[in-house]
């Protein structure tokens, strides 16, 4: 299967920039909440020391001084989404991955642009020159990955076919695994791919489970996961600009209630409801801002929306005055109504199901629940026992 990798390095530092350009000067630390703890997100590529999910008090030890910024989600999503699109005019089936990351499908394209090196190009022109992106080709998505890694923009990198050899020279770290177990692999001494190849498949799967498992597959260029094409969503979008650039709360109350209004009216959300609305600021002489509001229950309601942009925007700071207020409505869906089970396992599964969605939309992204499965119930090994699985309702 032979996939190509976009791979845009230190996307959200790079998305940063753009609307802040003397960050390019400077060291910089882009922060997120991740429970109860803050975590680096994104860095200065000039942090060579600093990893993503690293914990900040680690990486403040090894950064003397940096600039510290938190993470805006909803506006590195945004420019993501415009990255996913334009690649998507060159192939059909894209798939989106981490923040500045995605995968292509290449089957039956050689054909149409003229072979692996005229695809790359067609992707490469595809984007702007700002992004810097890399692109590798290689037969299944994680040694595309590291194609990816070693090229250079405007010169792509294809992988060989002997990707075992290919990849025992790479770190550990560009594995698809958390954090907290590239740490534990390096505790046990292993720091390459080609480390990770020589140790069998058992004791990996003993301490580490199924992703124990898929570790040990990548290490040995074994990577049969298929290529999943994104959900492409429908939305509504209306925007306004002030007369005369706004700072009160007030004022963008006004202007959200008209374009909320406007919205309602589209013949796109004829008999439909919206999970997810949000909000963008483009301010005068400053910083946009963007503010993703999600509810509980899929509405058109224009009192109970009103009343969670009022409550959302109380938390935005307005010292700047604002230029063009937008409103997007997304996450669509047809439900007007539910019936409920007349049994209480159906009911419980069903408020499950409407709880992960709305979760989905708050997080933008697959929530983090998990529930055990039993695999090997016999095994003397309590690893095999039972697995940690993602839940999908």
């Amino acid at each position: 299967m032979q996939v190509a990798c976009v791979l845009i390095s230190h996307f959200s530092f790079k998305a940063e920039s753009l609307r802040q350009p003397d960050l390019r000067h400077q060291p910089c630390l882009i922060v997120r909440m991740k429970g109860s703890r803050k975590v680096v997100a994104d860095c200065s590529p000039s942090l060579s020391t600093v990893r993503p999910d690293m914990p900040l008090q680690q990486a403040l030890t090894s950064v003397k001084k940096a600039r510290l910024i938190e993470a805006d989600d909803a506006y590195y999503h945004d420019l993501y989404r415009d990255i996913l699109e334009a690649l998507e005019q060159v192939s059909p089936i894209v798939e989106e991955s981490d923040l500045g990351c995605a995968y292509v499908d290449l089957v039956g394209l050689e054909g149409l642009y003229g072979g692996d090196a005229q695809v790359a190009l067609a992707l490469q022109r595809a984007l702007p020159d700002h992004w810097g992106a890399q692109i590798g080709i290689g037969n299944g998505k994680f040694v595309a990955h590291i194609a990816a890694l070693s090229a250079r923009p405007q010169r792509p990198v294809k992988a060989p076919d002997d990707t075992a050899s290919y990849l025992k020279g790479f770190s550990l770290d560009i594995l698809p695994v958390s954090y907290k177990t590239k740490a534990r692999l390096h505790e046990f001494a292993l720091h390459t791919l080609g480390d990770v190849a020589t140790v069998p498949v058992g004791p990996l799967q003993a301490q580490f489970g199924l992703e124990g498992k898929l570790i040990w597959e990548l290490a040995n260029g074994i990577d049969n996961r298929q290529l999943i094409p994104r959900r492409t969503d429908e939305e509504v979008t209306e925007s306004l600009t002030f007369p005369v650039p706004t700072a009160t709360l007030e004022a963008l109350l006004i202007g959200a209630e008209v374009l909320l209004e406007r919205a309602l009216l589209r013949p796109e959300l004829s008999g439909r409801l919206a999970r997810v609305l949000t909000l963008k600021g483009e301010v005068y002489r400053g910083i946009p801002w963007t503010k993703r509001l999600s509810f509980k229950e899929p509405t058109r309601d224009k009192r109970r929306v009103m009343a969670r942009i009022k409550a959302g925007l109380e938390g935005v700071g307005l010292a700047d005055p604002v230029e063009e207020l937008s409103l997007t409505l997304s996450d669509l869906t047809g439900d007007h109504g539910r019936q409920e089970s007349l049994f209480s396992e159906v009911r419980n599964k069903q408020q499950l199901q409407e709880t992960m969605k709305a979760l989905q939309a708050l997080l933008g992204g697959s929530p983090p629940v998990f529930q055990v499965r039993e695999l090997e119930p016999w095994s003397r090994i309590p690893e095999r026992r039972h697995a940690l699985v993602q839940y999908v309702p």
